[in-house]
């Protein structure tokens, strides 16, 4: 039996002026440290026997890493295609901001 992992990568822009980021309310460290408690609250309260990691990485090169279980975001997982869902939603998003 094959443990699950969803690791996801988040590019986030801390006072960046694009129309998809909202503005920050003055105190970006703040900001983030505020993001990370949910984000690591939420993940907590999630009930699954999978084990996964979240990695958030910001522009700035701060990285949040959110493991649970025995995964790590070093940990390799057979995935089969899952990662067409990740690529499909990376390349809307482009479209979306006119890139593509």
């Amino acid at each position: 039996m094959y443990k699950t992992v969803f690791t996801l990568l988040f590019i986030i822009g801390c006072g960046s002026n694009n129309e998809t980021t909202p503005e920050p309310t003055g105190n970006c460290q703040e900001d983030l440290a505020t993001l990370e408690n949910e984000i690591r609250t939420d993940l907590g309260n999630i009930s699954t026997d999978a084990d996964f990691t979240l990695s958030i990485k910001a522009n700035g090169g701060k990285t949040f890493v959110y493991s649970k279980g025995s995964s790590t975001p070093t940990t390799s997982y057979k995935s089969a295609s899952t990662s067409k869902m990740v690529t499909s939603a990376v390349i809307l998003n482009l479209v979306k901001k006119g890139t593509l």
